[in-house]
């Protein structure tokens, strides 16, 4: 029996090294018909001794960034046994020293990856594949129905409203009108129970989230009305039932430490439609305990 096993690796080997010396892929790691390799990137085509060297295969340890020790971080649980969480200063993705490693360790894949000889056929395969129009819905608010459309290049979705299910309808709000350089996002939006208002919070992709701004529009016309809440935390948003007004949160400052957010107090606001932002009312906040999050 060992014998026959024995003589089963042999072959296994022979035919492994016979298939790598002739640096042609095994059925079995052949790449399926759909995910075939292009031209630009078939055997013949990459990277050897005769058309340039390939990028290093691995980065010397010794250039990647040292992150700091925090010895005196650790954790009780059940049973007296204590747990040392040395990196947990890294949780805190908004201080200058996690800012500053991160970007070390960017700066460091940047340079490596940037040096690929398949860097730019990769990505051209990449959006190749990303680019291929996508519907998510549809969904009915009041007599309107709504369905988010993408022609695959587009950065942002596209709401599409229609009176009927089986309509595709028109464009209702194409938040990559907004901006030349693709920074604005909308982060969460609302409707009215009716479905006549819409209220949108759009927040700079490049901002720490308390500075987003939710405008209004009216769905039957299009028209964009004439009122804007600024400084919102980028949070949910929600109408009250009788649609007079609309609920939103507002960061309140900074907490005890002003690189985490994590603590910063937040309130509850509620606005009247029709009245300026500094006349809204507090509705809820929680001064004592910052670390809520509503």
């Amino acid at each position: 029996m060992r014998r026959k096993i024995f003589a089963v690796l042999q072959i296994l080997v022979i035919l492994i090294t016979k298939s790598t010396c002739c640096n042609e892929p095994t059925p079995a790691s052949a790449p399926a018909p759909a995910l075939a390799p292009t031209n630009d990137l078939a055997p013949a085509n990459r990277p050897n001794s005769a058309n340039g060297p390939a990028p290093t295969a691995i980065i010397p340890a010794d250039k990647y960034p040292t992150p700091r020790r925090d010895e005196s971080v650790e954790d009780t649980y059940p049973g007296c046994t204590k747990i040392k969480d040395p990196y947990r200063w890294m949780e805190n993705l908004n201080s200058t020293e996690t800012k500053e490693f991160i970007k070390q360790e960017n700066d460091l894949s940047k340079d490596y990856l940037g040096k690929s000889p398949f860097r730019t056929e990769l990505l051209a395969r990449y959006k190749e594949l990303r680019d291929y129009p996508s519907v998510w819905g549809p969904f009915q608010v009041g007599k309107y129905f709504f369905t988010f459309r993408n022609t695959g290049s587009q950065t942002q979705y596209v709401i599409y409203k229609s009176n009927s299910v089986n309509d595709v309808g028109t464009v209702f709000f194409d938040l990559n009108t907004l901006s030349n350089d693709d920074s604005l996002i909308m982060d969460y939006y609302a409707f009215t129970n009716d479905g006549e208002i819409f209220a949108y919070l759009v927040t700079n992709s490049e901002s720490d989230g308390t500075a987003s701004e939710v405008s209004f529009k009216n769905t039957g016309n299009g028209e964009v009305l004439n009122e804007k809440l600024v400084n919102v935390t980028s949070s949910s948003i929600s109408w009250s039932l009788d649609k007079k007004g609309i609920f939103y949160i507002v960061t309140a400052g900074k907490g005890k430490d002003p690189e985490d957010p994590s603590d910063d107090p937040q309130k509850l606001y509620y606005h009247f439609m029709g009245t300026t932002q500094c006349k809204d009312i507090v509705v809820a906040e929680f001064p004592d305990h910052p670390e809520y999050s509503m």
